[in-house]
């Protein structure tokens, strides 16, 4: 059975224990986000993904796209034009640098531990899932409405703040306001969202994270019982939602050549189709432009100079 725990036992098994001792689910975050990295790293071949630098050089720097892309990056045209919302799971374990994954995984390893010592790592798996989530899309959401509509974004902060958030809640109840728990988690989340101010990272994906993780927090009652059934599915509908995110991003690079094409590869890709008269392709790379850039004037020309040098092909 799994179960909350009472103030005094939360106190010694969230705080007393270190490391990831008791903590199996922050345990396969970690490794899973590893394994990721390593595969990025792989894919790349070379060492962008390691410095965190942003290349000077066009053709690395599009590799680099071009490859976060393919491993389920949150680019917010794919998610509101094409509903590639797997994407939203997904971008939740890529990582732009050694940097980034190293900041990501110290917090979710000493944060993470310490909330499912608490409350279970049935509580942590669903919470932690949803906060990712919501943090993607508020990032997603964000960007495509009020900054930039082709925000790219990518990493497991949302979630984690999702975890930060819980623990504050949880700090609260169990110590006060002053309690080393929410002290710690105020530090991790002064530095998260100032680094985001400082450095331009994502703060919508961050507060979006934080606020679900505190509601669900808010929502856990000590005393609550789980029967084993109820403790696998809310471990392992969160798992498999993560499994099929990934295979529906794999079965996408596979199988749709548009896949890990942004807005400018694809008015490229159309734009070489119509100087080679490939009437065909750039009609069809320039519809798929559209449902990322619908309001691209770019685009909208291309429409224009198809319609008159694509006739036959466009009726």
């Amino acid at each position: 059975m799994t179960r909350c725990v009472s103030a005094p036992e939360q106190r010694i098994t969230g705080l007393a224990r270190v490391g990831l001792d008791g903590a199996p689910f922050t345990a396969a975050i970690v490794a899973a986000n590893l394994l990721v990295y390593v595969g990025q790293l792989a894919a790349m071949g070379d060492t962008q993904l390691l410095s965190g630098v942003p290349s000077r050089n066009p053709v690395a720097a599009a590799h680099l796209g071009k490859t976060i892309l393919a491993f389920g990056a949150n680019y917010a045209p794919f998610v509101v034009g094409e509903w590639r919302v797997e994407t939203l799971l997904t971008s939740c374990f890529i990582h732009f640098s050694v940097m980034h994954i190293a900041f990501n995984m110290a917090a979710m390893r000493q944060m993470g531990a310490v909330v499912e010592r608490t409350v279970g790592q049935a509580r942590l798996a669903s919470m932690y899932v949803t906060s990712g989530i919501v943090g993607a899309a508020a990032s997603a959401g964000w960007g495509w409405f009020f900054t930039s509509p082709e925000r790219l974004s990518a990493g497991a902060s949302g979630a984690i703040c999702g975890v930060l958030g819980a623990a504050l809640v949880l700090g609260v109840r169990l110590q006060g306001w002053r309690g080393p728990i929410v002290r710690s988690m105020f530090t991790w989340l002064a530095l998260t969202i100032g680094l985001g101010v400082f450095i331009g990272s994502d703060n919508a994906a961050h507060i979006g994270g934080t606020v679900t993780g505190a509601l669900f927090a808010i929502a856990w009652r000590a005393g609550v019982v789980y029967s084993r059934a109820a403790a696998r599915a809310l471990v392992g509908v969160p798992v498999a939602l993560v499994i099929l995110s990934g295979l529906t991003v794999a079965a996408r690079d596979a199988f749709d050549p548009w896949a890990t094409m942004d807005v400018d590869a694809r008015i490229a890709f159309a734009e070489d189709a119509k100087n080679r008269a490939s009437c065909a392709d750039a009609i069809r790379a320039t519809e798929r432009a559209a449902r990322i850039a619908p309001k691209s004037e770019r685009v909208a020309e291309l429409k224009r100079e198809l319609i008159v040098g694509c006739r036959p092909a466009a009726q």
